[in-house]
């Protein structure tokens, strides 16, 4: 059998190895970014492409390796379609496309970072099919269904189907991958000029109209309240900088700059969270994590690296901790301890 003609098993290859890709793939994007400042705009679009494909498959992982179901809410479709678009605003106009609904919503009982993930490579799969993305959010009654509906077309063309190898194909394989593991209806549909890419939940309300929401209103990771965090971190201006983002995230905070000030700070209790900008692998700090973990077995653990760009997820039961690059803690740190404090252990 051809390989090119083997379908690709995304949820089969070990997620170790599929995180290590992930983090390579974005790692690797982000440092030709900087190498390249001048790089042609089409270029350089190509590598923040391949950056983002390498934080998604990170993320995929990272949901995949989580028991299905996990930590659902109440969500709006409609609401949820909405932010993506905002979202994709940017990528959209660089490849000429255009973005038309929903005009209605229904809510459903689902995970808003898992839903925020199928949304994400069901948009950049149609990106490769065609320019014009029609979304909509209605119901279907055999079997009862609240769907989000994605039908991508090219205007006075044919369809272009994404040839195997190419982005796309990841991309789907990661989607189908997901929705399977989520529980989540997902149907593809060919039609003569269009394709459709239909996601289904069990509805929990009415289809009801729906007008542009509030900032507030959209569906995101939410940081568990009350949570203790752990901060060491010996070069001042990044623990400075990381305990300023955590306490604005509203975490309680410790910040310390020696392991030994840790193992103090642990008379006052154990935390939920450690943020370390020490190794985990340093025999010092394998020590606190040791007695960490004897204390709080279910802590989580994001490490500062010194890796530029580095944003990889935790895997449950590997003991290997979240980790981010020291030089993007504006951007990364808040959101990667935030979905590490809300996924099962």
């Amino acid at each position: 059998m051809n390989a090119m003609n083997t379908p690709l098993r995304v949820d089969t290859l070990p997620a170790s190895l599929l995180a290590q890709i992930g983090e390579c793939v974005a790692g690797t994007a982000a440092q030709l970014q900087q190498r390249w400042p001048d790089a042609p705009r089409e270029a350089a679009a190509q590598l923040e492409a391949l950056e983002a494909l390498g934080l998604q498959v990170q993320e995929v992982v990272r949901m995949l390796a989580a028991p299905a179901g996990a930590m659902p809410e109440r969500v709006n479709l409609g609401v949820a379609a909405l932010q993506a678009r905002a979202e994709w605003a940017a990528a959209l106009q660089r490849a000429g496309a255009s973005w038309r609904g929903p005009q209605k919503g229904c809510e459903v009982l689902t995970n808003p970072a898992v839903l925020k993930q199928l949304l994400d490579l069901a948009v950049a799969h149609a990106l490769l099919l065609g320019t014009d993305l029609q979304v909509d959010v209605d119901r279907r009654f055999q079997p009862p269904l609240a769907a989000l509906r994605i039908e991508v077309s090219r205007p006075g063309g044919e369809l272009f189907a994404a040839r195997p190898g190419d982005v796309g194909e990841l991309h789907w394989a990661l989607l189908t991958a997901l929705a399977q593991h989520a529980g989540v209806h997902f149907e593809p549909q060919v039609r003569a000029l269009s394709v459709e890419l239909l996601l289904g939940w069990t509805p929990l309300g009415v289809l009801a109209p729906m007008g542009l929401p509030e900032p507030a209103m959209l569906p995101h990771t939410e940081m568990p309240t009350g949570c203790r965090v752990l901060l060491l971190e010996p070069h001042e201006p990044t623990r400075v900088q990381a305990e300023r983002l955590l306490l604005q995230a509203g975490l309680q905070v410790k910040a310390v700059a020696t392991v030994d000030q840790a193992q103090v700070a642990l008379l006052q209790g154990a935390p939920d969270g450690l943020v370390t900008g020490i190794e985990a692998s340093d025999p010092a700090c394998a020590l606190l994590l040791q007695d960490l973990r004897a204390r709080q077995p279910g802590l989580r653990v994001v490490e500062i690296v010194r890796q530029a760009h580095s944003f990889a997820i935790s895997l449950p039961g590997s003991g290997v901790p979240a980790r981010v690059g020291r030089d993007d803690l504006a951007r990364t740190l808040v959101p990667a301890l935030a979905q590490e404090m809300s996924m099962p252990i």
